[in-house]
């Protein structure tokens, strides 16, 4: 078990930290035994020993903090102690495995009987849990996005972009004056009716210049509010039309560019 130190970096110190959470997910699956060890870790279909018998009792009978199964196994000749067994009654449903040459190997599941092979999906799946997905996420999300842009419209979809209905400073109400003042006639009047438009499957854009064209509108309509907020610059709606046009054109010669590659 490394143990943390404080002159390590932020973010390895955080990933330590998340040992616990992570431990429940991981089962060994036992090859010749020498790299799992014998009451930490999660072996046996009854879960990790150390859950179920002290440390005081492993010393007792000879073992230490570091046994390995390996050690465990071959000191009792593949089978539990007769005493073990009547002190500890799961133990008689989970029979010593057997050893062969193989490297130990851990596996990811939520359960001993449905661990396999790690992949970022089964931990995604185990970690955050199965949910909806959202009509909206395949406008924000899809092939070729431009990550700023995606990040600004899902922020946007989310209702967490920083605008000043958002903002209270100091308990005092927001001054409400809109730093874009152009013509939404043609749009609904509201954020949510707009999601709920551009949601539709009926309705919502489908082409990947329009799909780009959407999050290049919300990316730049915010960053002009910013400038005109902040920095007291403005540009026309022509100026900022034409760089949402040429930010989707470059981005789509960008991709249709790309070599496309096949797997034989």
């Amino acid at each position: 078990m490394v143990r943390k130190n404080s002159n390590w970096s932020w973010v390895f110190r955080k990933l330590l930290d998340l040992r616990s959470h992570l431990r429940r997910f991981l089962f060994s699956q036992i090859g010749d035994g020498r790299n799992t060890n014998a009451w930490e870790d999660a072996w046996l279909s009854c879960g990790p020993l150390s859950a179920f018998i002290s440390y005081r009792f492993v010393h007792s009978c000879g073992f230490s903090t570091l046994t390995t199964v390996c050690d465990l196994i071959i000191s009792w000749n593949g089978n539990w102690p007769d005493d073990w067994c009547q002190r500890f009654d799961m133990l008689q449903n989970s029979p010593l495995p057997l050893l062969t040459s193989d490297c130990d190997r851990v596996l990811w599941g939520d359960t001993y009987t449905l661990c396999s092979d790690f992949t970022v999906g089964k931990a995604w799946a185990s970690l955050e849990g199965n949910h909806p997905v959202i009509p909206w996420s395949k406008l924000v999300w899809f092939s070729g996005h431009i990550p700023k842009h995606a990040f600004c419209l899902w922020l946007a979809c989310q209702r967490r972009l920083p605008t000043q209905d958002r903002l209270h400073w100091k308990d005092e109400p927001p001054d409400m004056e809109c730093s874009l003042m152009v013509d939404m006639m043609g749009m609904p009047s509201r954020w949510e009716q707009i999601v709920q438009v551009i949601s539709d499957p009926n309705i919502r854009p489908k082409l990947l210049k329009q799909k780009l064209a959407v999050a290049a509108t919300v990316y730049y309509i915010w960053q002009e509010r910013n400038r005109r907020r902040f920095a007291a610059t403005k540009r026309t709606a022509q100026d900022v039309t034409a760089v949402i046009q040429e930010s989707i054109s470059i981005r789509a010669d960008w991709l249709a560019s790309r070599p496309v590659v096949t797997y034989g």
